[in-house]
């Protein structure tokens, strides 16, 4: 690639950025954006888990969605085989997005430890959370309490965090809307679930 927009934008790049940088990514359509939060979720793993991406055959997309006053988190934990084990989804009161977040990182994490799963990669859309998760530096002081939870959690599993953009975690993104609109509050059976979201959830496993 030596001609075009797309290389006249990248290569500018040193001229432009009055910082140093660590990841520029190109998203959709011409949209960049630097990602320094993702830079140091990244720094402290080692090359291989870099090399081949996440570390775990398991993983687990948590999310979370507010309407008006109220909030709900979704969890979707996946297999090797792209089958999935356990839909979660759960109202929450709306207090802020960074705390429902971090509820279903909980979420996530308490999922785990309920089907004895101690090594899996959870991934977050949220991307101010994932490098406090690593730097065991609370984002906000209004979420130390849940944050220090989760970290205790944390201790009898191997699991392993990664920031993924948000057309990544369409599954959990798809069942935690479905929750805003229906009663939840735990684990739900396949047949719970709306037919056409259950389809949208499926097919977004890459």
């Amino acid at each position: 690639m030596d001609s075009g927009k797309t290389y006249t934008y990248f290569s500018s790049l040193p001229n432009i950025l009055p910082t140093k940088y660590d990841y520029v990514m190109k998203a959709d359509d011409d949209v960049y954006i630097r990602l320094n939060p993702l830079a140091k979720s990244v720094e402290p793993l080692p090359r291989v888990d870099l090399y081949y991406g996440f570390a775990w055959e398991n993983s687990v997309n948590g999310d979370f969605a507010t309407k008006e006053s109220s909030g709900a988190v979704g969890v979707v934990v996946w297999d090797a085989s792209s089958g999935i084990l356990v839909l979660f989804a759960a109202k929450i009161p709306f207090l802020s997005v960074i705390l429902g977040e971090l509820v279903a990182v909980c979420k996530g994490v308490e999922v785990l430890r309920s089907l004895g799963i101690e090594e899996a990669d959870i991934l977050s859309d949220c991307l101010s959370l994932v490098p406090a998760l690593y730097s065991v530096v609370a984002p906000h002081w209004n979420v130390s309490f849940l944050f220090s939870k989760v970290l205790s959690l944390l201790t009898s599993l191997s699991a392993k965090f990664f920031w993924i953009p948000r057309s990544k975690n369409h599954s959990a993104h798809a069942l935690t809307k479905w929750g805003l609109d229906h009663s939840c509050k735990g684990f739900l059976n396949f047949w719970e679930v709306s037919p056409h979201v259950l389809t949208s959830i499926f097919s977004s496993f890459e």
